[in-house]
């Protein structure tokens, strides 16, 4: 912690990291469940889902670390706002008519895409929540 009381940049993303790869493996069982998603599943596996959580989250603060001024906040929001369908495109890509070329992504189904972008969305807001654990 800071003198104010704050996590350091790097606390704060190990820990929304750690929120965000909790939340996003419970999703990802869920749906493996509930849509009965093969286990073998790549984006649903214990790797990407750490390195996404964990790379997500660090990305994000290296960006909210580069923008901080006096008042970054509106800032921040817009850049977020922008980064997230950017960031969801992948997952829309995956679910199109014709069938992707990719063995790992074969099968992508409309339900499937949309848990790949409530993944994106829990690394999203968790990235929100450790830039507030950082600034107060």
């Amino acid at each position: 912690m800071n003198a104010e009381g704050h996590l350091s940049w790097w606390a704060a993303a190990l820990l929304a990291g750690g929120i965000a790869s909790i939340l996003n493996f419970g999703l990802a069982r869920l749906a493996a469940r509930m849509l009965h998603i093969p286990a073998s599943f790549a984006p649903f596996t214990g790797l990407p889902i750490l390195s996404g959580s964990f790379g997500g989250v660090f990305g994000a603060m290296l960006i909210y670390a580069a923008l901080l001024a006096p008042h970054p906040f509106p800032l921040i929001y817009a850049v977020t706002a922008l980064v997230l369908p950017a960031s969801v495109l992948l997952p829309l890509r995956l679910f199109r008519p014709r069938p992707t070329r990719s063995v790992r992504f074969s099968g992508v189904t409309a339900a499937i895409a949309a848990v790949l972008v409530g993944l994106h969305t829990v690394v999203a807001l968790c990235s929100l929540y450790a830039l507030r654990l950082w600034t107060g």
